[in-house]
């Protein structure tokens, strides 16, 4: 007999060949095309079951007798789980039942096509499941196997934790920890090992890698040892190699100094100050003149100038030795703030500073008065004693900064010595103020600049991907203008757009952005693009006519275009903004809200505007994972969102903790460093004049 490559294979023991063609055509016409291997002989059963491995044995039996018992403990014996199906000339109860107490699973009729069919398939069916059952418990315990002969070998401190339970760790773990018995660890939440500061984000880290929709870099937490200290550590999160096994591990990550090179190694203790990590005072100045000596790509640098209040009286208090170790727990807390991109060094004695990279001023300043609050709160150890302190930090803000690194340093630190004049505990600014003539001059020369640059075609987009937090992912984008100075030098718009706005230049500048978005929606096809609204634009009248005919012209459909206008700019123009904001939702097109979280009444707007998306403006994001504070503010943001049924998108996520707090409290899209850097739309951009 000829075997179709998808037939069952089926062995039928009977007395006759036409009965077991019939039982083949049966299934054939059924749609269930079946491989018979017939047996006429009982005693040819068991090497049947070694050769042909069936799915289902039939057997052609009127009465169950002693040669159907004998069918039966030959199956029990070779392959137990092999159903058994007798096919009689007549079906009753009682022959079922007779059948089914020696261990066959039915009793059907070729005089019942239809249930023959349906009781085999049945029986297929459950088979098959039994099998594939069979396979995940191996699978699932090769794994469990593999797990704790990797957990026990292994070096690194290695724990296994499903649905927020640690279920398994290995002797390094103890040992990080403090622990001398697993029974300790065992059954008991992975966060009670921790710090509630890191709660949140480790919560939301473990989900979103049990769920498979994250892949997370390094997350930072503080482990609660058993002696009662903490310790910052670095935990890398793995979702278990075993199918539907929500099993997550965690590595405790190996310092960055293990695997280098001994000269390496050699070269970094020289920059390094050894107490703190952070870089030593002359090589800080030395990278801190290079860098300002570069134009940043994107964004705004500020320098910071950090000194503890008042710690001469510390020092007398504890010691100079004890000193030591807080200026080391404060270093600590400086580096859970830290961002990529930034620069930190220790000045010697009790001097910090830092060279900032981020999205705005207003980030800055909220990573300052972050770092502020954390360090009043911390209580510090020296010996067996608690310590409290403050620090103040002098800044040089974006605007005053230039490349002569001296001068910028002096002038922090003249910033830090106004603010402990005054009482310490905060942010000094230095002061920058511009006269009225100086702006003029400025913007003469800006005003001719971006002329040109309009006339000539020189800006050009960039695109900062919007990145999910959850569903499916979608070719989200965030389109940032750039202008070209004469050499084709890219010019970041902190920059020029000052002197735009004071120059009624902006709606100009606006209507390229458009006009280049819908060439971008032409070219790439992304699912949607933000594009930014300036003030002029939200009470420009021809806006909606001038963009309904640009719509047409390029055939873009409306709601691939997402216009996002500032909280602060809808504060001073409510009713244009509403006006304009509806009409671009006539248009097809949708609605953001930018820098959502920074006004008096930020949830009244939601009610107010057609909005798709509000976006969490990013100097919530500066600290958010360890800061409870702000973490309850962008819950309720989220919360006043959803309920108008608005999406929300974080702004300027720059690490993995960040991102796993943002997925714990809700938010749905995420932008920022984290995900990637702007990147150039297209080379060259039509005019959209």
């Amino acid at each position: 007999m000829v075997r179709h490559t998808d037939a069952i294979p089926l062995i039928v023991i009977a007395g006759q060949q036409d009965q077991v063609e019939e039982l083949n055509k049966t299934m054939r016409n059924a749609g269930h095309p079946v491989q018979c291997s017939w047996i006429s002989d009982v005693n040819e059963l068991g090497d049947g079951l070694d050769q042909i491995n069936p799915e289902l044995i039939v057997v052609f039996q009127d009465e169950v007798d002693k040669l159907m018992k004998a069918i039966i403990k030959i199956r029990d014996r070779f392959a137990s789980r092999i159903p058994v199906i007798v096919c009689s000339r007549a079906v009753d109860e009682n022959r079922i039942a007779a059948a089914m107490r020696i261990g066959a699973q039915d009793v059907v009729s070729l005089n019942f096509p239809s249930r023959l069919v349906a009781v085999i398939v049945r029986e297929l069916r459950a088979f098959r499941l039994e099998q594939e059952l069979n396979k995940a418990g191996q699978t699932v315990r090769d794994y469990k196997q593999q797990l704790t002969a990797a957990l026990h070998s292994s070096a690194e401190a290695i724990a296994v934790v499903r649905e927020g339970v640690i279920t398994k760790v290995n002797p390094a773990w103890l040992e990080q920890f403090g622990r001398t018995s697993a029974k300790e660890l065992l059954d008991q939440p992975l966060l009670d090992f921790f710090a509630r500061s890191s709660h949140v984000t480790l919560k939301g880290a473990l989900i979103a890698c049990a769920l498979g929709r994250l892949q997370l870099d390094l997350i930072s937490a503080s482990a609660l040892i058993s002696d009662g200290s903490s310790l910052p550590l670095n935990l890398k999160l793995k979702q278990s190699a075993s199918k539907g096994n929500s099993d997550v591990i965690i590595t405790i990550a190996a310092d960055h100094d293990v695997n280098q090179a001994p000269e390496q190694k050699l070269k970094r203790a020289l920059h390094l100050d050894p107490a703190t990590g952070l870089y030593r005072r002359m090589y800080f100045l030395k990278r801190l003149s290079a860098i300002m000596k570069r134009e940043p790509t994107s964004g705004v640098r500020a320098l910071i100038y950090l000194k503890p209040d008042q710690f001469g009286s510390i020092t007398q208090e504890i010691g100079p030795l004890a000193t030591e170790g807080i200026l080391v727990q404060m270093a600590a807390l400086l580096k859970e703030l830290a961002q990529p991109g930034d620069l930190y060094g220790r000045f010697g004695g009790n001097i910090f500073c830092a060279l900032l990279a981020r999205g705005n001023s207003r980030d800055v300043d909220a990573w300052a008065d972050n770092l502020i609050q954390r360090m009043a709160e911390h209580t510090y150890t020296a010996g067996d004693r608690s310590i409290s302190l403050t620090v103040t930090i002098g800044m040089v803000p974006p605007e005053a900064l230039s490349d002569d690194a001296g001068d910028m340093l002096k002038q922090a630190e003249s910033a830090n010595a106004k603010g402990r004049k005054k009482g310490g505990n905060c942010l000094s600014v230095m002061e920058f103020s511009e006269t009225d003539t100086r702006i003029r001059a400025y913007d003469a020369t800006w005003v001719k600049r971006i002329k040109s640059a309009l006339i000539q075609n020189r800006f050009r987009l960039l695109h900062q991907p919007i990145a999910t937090l959850g569903g499916e992912e979608q070719a989200i984008f965030d389109l940032l203008v750039r202008m070209l100075d004469e050499q084709g030098n890219a010019i970041l718009p902190n920059d020029f757009l000052p002197a735009a706005q004071r120059n009624n230049l902006m709606k100009p500048i606006d209507r390229w952005v458009i006009g280049a978005a819908l060439s971008f929606c032409q070219a790439k096809n992304p699912d949607q693009v933000f594009v930014r609204l300036s003030r002029d634009s939200l009470v420009d009248l021809s806006l909606i006519d001038w963009l309904g005919k640009k719509l047409a012209e390029q055939e873009v459909p409306p709601e691939k275009l997402v216009f996002q206008v500032t909280e602060s700019d809808v504060a001073q123009q409510v009713e244009p903004s509403i006006k304009l904001t509806k009409q671009l939702a006539s248009l097809g097109c949708q609605v953001a809200l930018e820098h959502f979280g920074t006004g008096r009444n930020s949830a009244e707007l939601l009610k107010r505007l057609p909005l798709r998306y509000a976006k969490i403006d990013g100097s919530l994001m500066q600290g958010i994972a360890g800061n409870g504070d702000l973490q309850d503010k962008v819950r309720e943001l989220v919360h006043a969102a959803h309920e108008q049924r608005v999406l929300t998108i974080a702004e300027q996520v720059q690490d993995a903790n960040t991102m796993a707090t943002l997925w714990q409290l809700g938010v749905e899209y995420m932008q920022g460093f984290y995900v990637q850097e702007p990147d150039v739309v297209l080379a060259d951009e039509p005019n959209a004049q």
